[in-house]
């Protein structure tokens, strides 16, 4: 049966992960679609914009877009004692994500990929021989065919029902607003439940007058926002706060299954996100590349069913499974943990100099949390034990 193909492979998101495998498979001589619902690419995004300094590097973004560079963060616990984990080097870059978007969009274009602004994915099926994608744009509704695709398009439980993929069954929400600083501010993080019941709220500087300042919570009608702003502009941390909230739900577990026949899922869709931080520029974008090997090769020899694509799956878990179930691990102990137990666990690792090993355990980056866990571990187990 002969099949004429809009594509070989239409890529449903032109955030990092999707830009940066749409630029992959486009560069490796692939016909590539790029569907994007945003109206523009590089607008206003609900992310700090933090990356670390390897990953900024290995993937060539462009120093233009970096704001600032940061050698630690001051650890606030809710009796407002500050403790400071700092190193020497930077660790990591804060980055304009509107722009991050643009440039790795501009390359995937570059690149070879064809982009399609303002044009929603409603549906995707498959059958013998192709993937079939309802799109929606300012022109209408129409279908786009093509020999397979990635999913990359954030959370999106709808786009992903039909598949048999399974759902994301742990989700927060990311609220974040810019704020004016009177002075140059540093990375400080603030734990308790007054601002963020079981997570953490951040304050990131991204000018000398300037900060992003965020938390995560199970929901968005609460005010923990506006407390931790009142609470900081109460310390004259911070001065004005910008009206224009943004909000983005931020996957805490894994979709259980991220390929099938001609489909391959990457990125906060597959819930690729460091469960310590919420992030997921740096994860999203090395399973990017993982994807785009795996499919390079499938589309090479022109099988491109589940068993021809189950390679991606154990490859990125491979590289990133362990970080992702201690983080999770962590991130659940931390969350049963009440404002007072947080207080001395925070003194009692501060007496025994934990932050300062971690600090000077080179296993440790902003990355990679897993074996400096462990080792921290060994050190926190007995001062929890204890409170």
């Amino acid at each position: 049966m002969v099949t004429n193909f809009d594509s070989d492979v239409i890529v449903i998101g032109a955030g990092p992960a999707g830009s940066r495998t749409a630029q992959r498979l486009a560069a490796a001589g692939y016909a590539v679609i790029l569907v994007e619902r945003r109206a523009e690419s590089g607008g206003p995004v609900c992310c700090t914009g933090i990356i670390s300094c390897e990953a900024f590097t290995r993937f060539e973004i462009d120093p233009a877009i970096a704001l600032r560079e940061f050698t630690g963060a001051a650890i606030f616990a809710p009796n407002g004692r500050p403790v400071q984990v700092q190193r020497d080097s930077p660790q990591a870059v804060i980055v304009d994500r509107g722009s991050l978007d643009g440039f790795l969009t501009t390359r995937a274009v570059e690149s070879g990929a064809r982009l399609l602004l303002n044009t929603r994915a409603e549906s995707i099926r498959t059958d013998d021989n192709r993937v079939i994608i309802s799109v929606a744009s300012s022109g209408g509704s129409y279908n786009l065919t093509t020999r397979a695709a990635v999913i990359a398009s954030g959370l999106a439980p709808g786009l992903l029902r039909n598949l048999g993929l399974g759902r994301i069954k742990d989700t927060a929400l990311g609220l974040q607003v810019e704020v004016d600083t009177p002075e140059p501010a540093e990375v400080q993080l603030f734990l308790g439940r007054r601002f963020a019941p079981g997570f953490f709220g951040w304050l990131a500087p991204i000018s000398d007058r300037k900060a992003k300042l965020g938390l995560l919570t199970r929901t968005k009608t609460d005010n923990s926002l506006n407390a931790l702003a009142d609470f900081l502009r109460c310390r004259r941390i911070i001065n004005q706060v910008s009206d224009d909230i943004q909000c983005r739900p931020i996957p805490l577990s894994t979709l259980p299954k991220t390929f099938s026949d001609r489909i391959i899922v990457v990125g906060d869709a597959a819930g690729q996100v460091k469960s310590t931080t919420g992030g997921g520029l740096s994860y999203g974008m090395t399973c990017a590349d993982i994807a785009a090997d795996t499919m390079t090769k499938a589309l090479s020899m022109n099988k491109l069913d589940a068993a021809a694509l189950q390679s991606y799956e154990r490859a990125w878990k491979a590289r990133l499974g362990w970080d992702l179930r201690l983080g999770r691990l962590a991130m659940h102990v931390f969350q049963q943990l009440s404002d007072r137990q947080i207080d001395r666990l925070i003194e009692r690792c501060a007496d025994k100099r934990v932050f300062d090993r971690m600090a000077a355990d080179e296993r440790l980056t902003f990355d990679r949390h897993g074996a400096a866990l462990l080792s921290a571990g060994r050190s926190v187990w007995p001062a929890l034990l204890s409170i």
